[in-house]
């Protein structure tokens, strides 16, 4: 007897294929994006503890860097699908589609407040600022940078101590906050 092989349903195949080919295509447009600010932002923003995200007008993702997908249980070829609205918590998203809405009017917000909700179902205080890049008049994308609230800090220490090497320094701050508003 030899050994039969499954043929994969219809669409079944393109459907892996796509999703492989939307990782590779992610992956690209991010090195391609970050490397017209330089590469030395890249390893710094993808590297970093904070929570960093760029959402399209659409609403789905264009960038999340690894602390963002390490916390919300997330793969890197998964990004693109999503909405911002698939990750925020019940409760904030009233609050988030509030403020998404006025980031694509021009507005900018400081120490912004949510929820995340992990795809294991836990939630994630976030506090940060968000901000959306424009060309002429028309918006690209939101660009945010995020901490976890100290309402979850027992459960972070816990986990892993906070280095004061492991904070972003208040001078690349001012700059991604600049590099935001552009």
């Amino acid at each position: 007897m030899g050994f039969l092989k499954r043929r994969p349903a219809d669409g079944e195949e393109e459907e892996r294929i796509r999703g492989f080919g939307e990782g590779l295509a992610y992956r690209h447009r991010i090195e391609e994006t970050i490397g017209e600010v330089g590469g030395g932002y890249y390893d710094l923003i993808e590297n970093s503890r904070s929570i960093i995200q760029s959402v399209r007008p659409d609403g789905h993702y264009f960038y999340v860097n690894r602390a963002w997908r390490e916390t919300l249980g997330y793969e890197e070829g998964e990004i693109t699908s999503l909405t911002f609205l698939d990750v925020i918590h019940p409760d904030s998203r009233g609050h988030c589609t509030d403020i998404f809405r006025r980031l694509m009017g021009g507005e900018c917000f400081d120490r912004v407040e949510f929820d995340f909700v992990t795809r294991d179902g836990d939630r994630v205080g976030v506090r940060g600022d968000v901000c959306c890049r424009f060309e002429g008049d028309a918006p690209v994308a939101t660009r945010g940078a995020f901490n976890r609230m100290e309402s979850n800090a027992d459960e972070v220490s816990a986990k892993e101590p906070i280095r004061d090497e492991d904070i972003i320094p208040e001078e690349f701050y001012v700059e991604f906050r600049d590099l935001v508003n552009t």
